[in-house]
C-alpha cells in the first residue's frame, strides 16, 4: 500500500519557507548557501596574499567575500571551483581559517598567458574562513567588462 502526502510548502517553526515542491514535482530549497563572482581587475599579488578583485557576486546567499577572504556562515559540505588566468610559472594555493591546506592547481606558462582551475569539495564548519592565494608574486587577469577572464564559484551540497 503506498502513501502520499500532498503538501506545497515545508516551512521551520519561525514561519520561514525551508522547501517548496513545484507543479511539477521540482523541490526548491530557498536559502541554499551559494556564491559566484567574476575576476574585475587585473592585478599582480604576492607570495601567500589573498587573491582580491571579484566583482560584485553575481548571487551571494550565507557566503561573503572581504578583501579577498570568503567566509563560511553555515558549515557543511562545499563544492569549490575557480578559472584563473595567470602570468607566470607557479600555483594557486588554498588557504583555510589562515592556513594552507593544498596547492589547488599549478601551471607551467607557455606564453603569456596561463590557466589554473580547480574543483573540488571541502568541509567547513560554522564561520570557517577561506582564501585563494598566489604561491608566488604573479598577475592574475580579469575585465570588468563582458570580457572577464576568471570566476569562483562555492555551493553549499550537504
Amino acid at each position: 500500500m503506498a502513501s502520499e502526502i500532498a503538501v506545497q510548502k515545508i516551512q521551520h517553526t519561525n514561519g520561514t519557507d525551508a522547501l517548496t515542491v513545484e507543479s511539477d514535482g521540482r523541490l526548491v530549497k530557498s536559502q541554499v548557501p551559494r556564491f559566484m563572482a567574476l575576476r574585475n581587475v587585473n592585478a599582480s599579488y604576492t607570495a601567500d596574499s589573498p587573491i582580491t578583485g571579484w566583482r560584485t557576486p553575481e548571487f551571494a546567499v550565507g557566503i561573503t567575500e572581504s578583501s579577498g577572504i570568503f567566509t563560511i556562515a553555515k558549515g557543511g559540505l562545499y563544492q569549490i571551483s575557480y578559472s584563473l588566468i595567470r602570468s607566470v610559472n607557479g600555483g594557486t594555493d588554498f588557504f583555510v581559517n589562515g592556513t594552507q591546506i593544498m596547492r589547488s592547481s599549478y601551471g607551467i606558462t607557455y606564453s603569456n598567458w596561463h590557466h589554473q582551475g580547480a574543483a573540488f569539495p571541502w568541509e567547513f564548519a560554522d564561520g570557517d574562513t577561506f582564501s585563494l592565494r598566489s604561491e608566488n608574486t604573479a598577475n592574475y587577469w580579469g575585465d570588468p567588462g563582458n570580457n572577464t577572464i576568471g570566476f569562483i564559484s562555492v555551493l553549499w551540497v550537504g
